[in-house]
């Protein structure tokens, strides 16, 4: 196979070219930083996502729940959300639950999203993210049976992801939004 034919097979190849953190941490620079420029940053929020970096995922998925930078549609927060919870990112945990919760769909639906609140609950760090996960937990679980509480549990205890990303929102605070204009070696 020729290099032309192997880049044509792979059409996703020039994208990996940068990094996908790299291109989240231009996303959060964009959004966040002194020169707003939030359809640059959905652009670089999704061209990291595509490449499958769960942080950009759960950060598109906020950019289409709240519809900013793009149409608000559930139906996409809620694909990209899945995508991040997929690569164990805690944040969409807690996102996925929310919207899961706000849907009550039904019974098992609501299993669901208190499986993700459990899981939120266990893998987020302390602070404000996981006191929210520990309060949508109660919420939910006060719609359900014990039989389906009990359920939802059991399947967070035995729930992996399909991919274990490295770099997770929670566990560097130079990519927040608070310090996304900072220089790499202020503060230390």
């Amino acid at each position: 196979m020729t290099e032309t034919s192997k880049a044509m097979s792979m059409p996703w190849k020039s994208q990996q070219e940068e990094h996908p953190r790299e291109l989240f941490h231009q996303a959060l620079l964009k959004k966040w930083g002194a020169a707003k420029d939030i359809d640059g940053a959905v652009h670089q929020y999704r061209a990291s996502a595509n490449i499958g970096f769960a942080g950009a995922q759960n950060n598109l998925g906020d950019c289409y729940e709240q519809g900013v930078g793009v149409p608000q549609s559930d139906l996409a927060a809620m694909f990209w959300y899945t995508r991040a919870a997929e690569r164990g990112e805690p944040t969409a945990f807690l996102s996925l639950a929310n919207m899961l919760n706000r849907t009550q769909a039904d019974e098992a639906t609501l299993v669901e999203a208190l499986k993700f609140s459990s899981l939120a609950r266990l893998y987020l760090p302390d602070g404000g993210n996981k006191d929210l996960a520990k309060t949508l937990e109660e919420l939910i679980a006060a719609k359900l049976s014990p039989d389906e509480c009990q359920r939802a549990y059991e399947m967070a205890t035995t729930w992996e992801p399909l991919y274990q990303e490295e770099f997770l929102l929670s566990d560097s605070p130079e990519f927040t939004p608070m310090n996304a204009d900072r220089p790499d070696d202020a503060g230390d």
